[in-house]
């Protein structure tokens, strides 16, 4: 009796040794916005031209299934904003 007590004691801490080893770790998220502002701060610039620019891509595209029939169509807008700037660096 004590042989199989002592036998289902071993397998349930090799069973629990073997979940907490197989867990999966938990995910951790850092932010470094931090030191983004530290190098802005530190940064001396003469500006001389900036820009807006803004573009739009259309693209559209049909295919014809079974004939005539059916057809699938694709379309896609995308908008494009950008901001440009000439400078020269002081530092």
């Amino acid at each position: 009796m004590r042989k199989f007590l002592f036998g289902i004691i071993l397998t349930l801490a090799v069973v629990l040794l073997f979940k907490y080893c197989t867990r999966q770790p938990t995910i951790v998220v850092k932010e470094s916005s931090v030191l983004i502002q530290e190098q802005i701060k530190n940064v001396g610039k003469l500006v001389v031209t900036e820009g807006h620019f803004s573009e739009v891509f259309n693209y559209e595209d049909s295919k014809d299934i079974f004939g005539s029939y059916l057809t699938a169509d694709k379309k896609a807008l995308v908008v494009v904003n950008a901001d440009v700037t000439v400078s020269y660096n002081l530092s």
